[in-house]
């Protein structure tokens, strides 16, 4: 649990203090240090923080220089301190030539019984009490509480020293302080209040990075290699980095120390008398602060106006003489803190001595000294982000450097290469739009993108369902589209838009390239009459061309295999497709008729489509099968008639249905009235037979109560005459009662058969089905206009499987584009920050349609089962249209989009402030990469020529 917390507290001290700054403190830091500077230089000098002096770019790297020497040489008197003089550090720097070294602080605490000791303590209350007798009279007593303590006596020893040490042999290490402390524990419990034995942790740190920044004269001699490819910026670079890893685990270790003095050893000594709160750095100089001086400048100035030589020397860094006299003046103040704490402190003694507090002294001021270089390198990364944010206005965000690459690619590019917004019209030549396609940004806006048409016929292919392939024709586009993301930036939204005009249709078709000629559908829906569609397109970044070959530089010969196969899959995923089919040109080349027949035909295009979505009426019936000579308008009135008569025989069978469907539920309506009336008559059956069970009940007990009042009246006249006769009348109208009232239920039942059953309000049940009303006869076609029968053009009908032909050499493989972007990627993109990128469309889509011309537009949420069914229809329309695949669509065009997105992994700010890098040249080079492997032409030749120069300077690469 000790590593653990220990690693935790150094990720989190590390991450602190490399990526905050606290400007405030830094600023108070600074004050300070500018009150003590003006007592040590001259009334003539005028020291000011950087951000307040004229300066240049490079005046910041030898500012950073200035911050990492004065900081190696402030550091020389806190290690003096704790035992590190220039002698023993000279000699740790030559070990540091071949192995690292290391200062330990490590150490031993013991604690032993010493003795116990018993002693009476009276308490300070007394309770007096008085009695009063009449033989003594009044008398008075005191009582006190004498408590006997057991005190139990320990003896606290510690030893610690710090050593420094070459590689792993401790056995030699050179011991820089140590010391030996005890002191008297007294306890009330015999219970150990320290562990008898306890060995602490070794707390080290390496400090041959420290050693290795000083010359063979033991002075400072930080610099920062310019020359370096990972030299970025005064503060990025790997001098810097460096610099910042050994303060930040120096700054860790020596508040490990601290804290081992101030929180664990110093509170076991209790009673001490002593002013703890003497032991602070505060006063103490610390001489590393970013600061610049004016007033060099004007006495150069001055001097080269006079005649004098210019010098090569910065004017704006403070002279190293005055470093030495920084350093002065932080030893003077450090040794007056010193003093004073030998005033305050013990030299020997228990466990709180000079010994201890100097030490305790010497690694507060180490780290204020880590802090403030730590703050210095970070103040000047941050007066490069305000001087930048300064020049701009603002904080540029990613969206303000959309609108600056439209700006940019329209005096970079040829106005014949420029990108283009991805919006076009759906036409026909010299016709009025049927719609408008568009791809859009989250603000609704078409997004730019590298247009090349591709000339030529090139006809391509799809299947609808396994019996039904579709071959298309029409104009190809190939487009690719860039997009960059940044740090904590999602990137852009991107959803494909589709709306189409009052009385006009096309269908939608939207899935991805498989091949030279095969398209493979994934969606389809039609667009009619103000219909819009948002479709939302998902995009997933791929792995990058050197990504992708360091992954699998280790992998076996099968796992890399795979990995290529997959990638391939991946690659050919990029190509999405969108396909738009114009319905009109379709169906006046299914129907025979001329082009432009349906133009204005607007009732007998909708009635069509009708026919074809709704009914699938075989197109055969509704073509027109008279002369080729005939007029326009004749072979449309033929057409319109068909379709007119064909509307009629679906009239008609709905209407058959419909008296078919009425006389079935007049049919179960009698059914239910005979079903009611029956049940009717069984209630009143059963309420008839329940009153005669009731009826023959109160007979029954009439009759008994007749026998008992005749008995008595006729008992006297019965035992005088003895009449046998009498006596057993009785019994015999007692049976009569008795008999079982069941009895005459069958006469009851028959007797109610044999009735008829009341009449009720319904009427008389047909006791049959009704039969079926006759079937029409289907109506006639009208007959053409001329008599003469005419043979109807022929349709040369070709099997699916003989519709695929043999690739034209010419023609584009659309699936060769991924592959040569890829490589192009791998060759030319330097930063390997360019992703290929699938494109695929969402499942939330939303639609709007107006379901009658003065409606308002209603939007509905397209889910998966709607787009399914979408997907059917169109696909049902296609198959009528083109005769299950025996017709070609010649008015389609066909829309391959290619993607990519250029990743940085930063935000736009600090892209430009750590890492240095300008986004523009970055974006307009990877443009530059993809608009070549479209356009298969060299990069100078897309160039306007007044920007070629300078696209040779900052990207030289794409044109070797």
């Amino acid at each position: 649990s000790t590593i653990i917390y220990e690693f935790i507290l150094f990720w989190l001290v590390h991450k602190v203090m490399q990526s905050s700054f606290d400007e405030s403190r830094f600023r108070s830091q600074v004050d300070n240090a500018l009150r003590t500077l003006r007592t040590v230089l001259e009334n003539t000098r005028e020291p000011l923080l950087a951000e307040n002096v004229a300066h240049s770019y490079q005046d910041k790297y030898m500012l950073a220089e200035f911050l990492g020497n004065a900081s190696l040489s402030a550091q020389l008197a806190c290690l003096d301190i704790i035992g590190a003089n220039i002698s023993v550090l000279a000699k740790l720097k030559e070990w540091a030539r071949t192995n690292a070294v290391t200062f330990r602080f490590r150490g031993e605490e013991k604690c032993d019984f010493v003795r116990e000791e018993t002693r009476k303590e009276e308490s300070k209350t007394q309770h007096v009490s008085e009695r009063e007798s009449s033989l003594f009279g009044k008398s008075t007593r005191t009582d006190k509480i004498i408590t006997t303590i057991t005190e139990y006596f320990w003896n606290f020893t510690v030893n610690y020293e710090l050593v420094a040490f070459q590689g792993t042999n401790v056995s030699e290490a050179i011991p820089l302080r140590s010391r030996t402390g005890t002191y008297e524990i007294k306890t009330t419990s015999k219970n150990t209040p320290k562990p008898k034995v306890s060995v602490l942790n070794d707390l080290d740190v390496e400090v041959s990075w420290y050693l290795q920044q000083f010359n063979d004269s033991f002075l400072p001699s930080f610099s920062i290699n310019r020359a370096s490819k990972t030299c970025y910026t005064p503060r990025r670079n790997d001098d810097v980095e460096a610099a910042l890893n050994f303060y930040t685990k120096y700054f860790h270790w020596s508040t490990n120390v601290e804290n081992y003095f101030r929180k664990r050893l110093f509170p076991v000594q209790t009673r001490h008398a002593l002013d703890m709160s003497a032991i602070s750095n505060s006063g103490v100089f610390v001489p590393v602060v970013p600061l610049f001086e004016a007033n060099a400048a004007k006495r150069i100035a001055a001097s080269s106006t006079a005649g004098g030589p210019e010098s090569d020397e910065q004017t704006v860094i403070i002279p190293t003489s005055d470093i030495d006299r920084f350093m002065d003046e932080q030893k003077r103040s450090l040794g007056e803190r010193l003093r004073r704490l030998e005033n305050s402190f013990p030299s020997q003694g228990n466990l709180i001595t000079q010994a201890e507090v100097t030490m305790v002294l010497s690694l507060m001021h180490s780290r204020s000294i880590c802090q403030y270089f730590l703050d210095g390198v970070n103040y000047i990364e941050s007066m490069l982000r305000k001087q930048l944010i300064a020049a701009v206005g603002k904080e540029v965000q990613p969206v303000d450097l959309i609108e600056y690459m439209a700006y940019h690619n329209r005096r970079l590019f040829k106005p014949e290469f420029a990108p283009e917004l991805f919006c076009y019209s759906i036409r026909r030549p010299d016709h009025y739009p049927e719609g408008v396609l568009s791809i859009e940004a989250q603000n609704g806006y078409p997004v730019p993108v590298f247009a090349h048409r591709i000339e030529g016929e090139h006809p391509m292919k799809f299947s609808i369902n396994a019996a039904t392939t579709v071959t298309f024709k029409g104009a190809r586009y190939v487009h690719a589209w860039i997009d960059h993301t940044f740090s904590g930036h999602t990137g852009t939204s991107l959803r494909l838009s589709a709306r189409a005009r009052q009385f006009s249709s096309f269908i939608l078709v939207i899935g991805n390239v498989i091949s030279a000629n095969s398209f493979n559908p994934k969606h389809a829906i039609i667009i009619q009459n103000k219909d819009d569609l948002l479709i939302p397109l998902l995009l997933e970044q791929i792995p990058t061309p050197k990504a992708f070959r360091d992954a699998i530089e280790s992998l076996s010969p099968e796992q890399q295999r795979f990995a290529k196969a997959f990638r391939s899959m991946q690659l050919e995923s990029t190509l999405f497709g969108i396909c738009v089919i114009q319905i009109k040109p379709q169906l006046e080349k299914l129907l025979n008729l001329p082009n432009d027949s349906l133009t204005k035909e607007i009732q007998l295009t909708q009635d069509l489509l009708e026919l074809f979505i709704s009914y699938q009426v075989p197109s055969d019936l509704l073509s027109y099968d008279g002369d080729e000579n005939l007029a326009v308008s004749t072979k449309v009135q033929r057409v319109r008639a068909l379709v007119e008569a064909m509307q009629a025989m679906i009239r008609q069978s709905k209407e058959r249905e419909l008296e078919e469907a009425r006389q079935k539920a007049e049919y179960e309506r009698q059914l239910r009235l005979k079903e009611e009336a029956e049940k009717q008559a069984r209630e009143r059956e059963r309420i008839q037979l329940l009153n005669m069970e009731m009826e023959r009940k109160e007979m029954c007990r009439e009759r008994k109560s007749s026998a008992v009042k005749y008995k008595k009246s006729s008992a006297p006249r019965m035992m005088s005459k003895g009449a046998m006769p009498q006596r057993c009348a009785a019994p015999v109208a007692m049976n009569l009662c008795a008999a079982p009232s069941m009895s005459a239920v069958p006469l009851v039942k028959q007797r109610s058969a044999s009735k008829p059953a009341p009449a009720s309000n319904a009427r008389a049940v047909p006791a049959s089905k009704p039969k079926p009303a006759a079937v029409s006869k289907p109506v006639e076609a009208p007959k053409p206009v001329e008599a003469k029968p005419v043979e109807a053009p022929k349709v040369e009908a070709k099997q699916p499987e003989d519709r695929s032909e043999v690739q034209n050499e010419n023609q584009l493989d659309f699936t060769k584009l991924p592959g040569k972007l890829d490589q192009n990627f791998e060759a030319l993109d330097l930063d390997a920050a360019l992703h290929s990128t699938i494109i695929t469309a969402g499942l939330n889509w939303t639609k709007k349609y107006q379901k009658a011309l003065l409606s308002p537009m209603t939007s509905v949420a397209m889910d998966t089962d709607k787009q399914k069914e979408e997907r059917n229809t169109a696909f049902d329309l296609l198959d009528a249209l083109s005769r299950s695949g025996v017709l070609d669509v010649n008015e389609a065009e066909f829309h391959v989009v290619l993607a990519a997105t250029h990743c940085f992994d930063q935000t736009l700010m600090d892209t430009l402030i750590k890492k240095n890098m300008n986004p523009i040249e970055k974006l307009e080079r990877s443009m530059l990469i993809i608009a070549s492997t479209i356009t298969e032409l060299p990069v100078e030749e897309l160039i306007n020529p007044a920007f070629l120069p300078m696209v040779q300077h900052t990207a030289p690469n794409l044109f070797e």
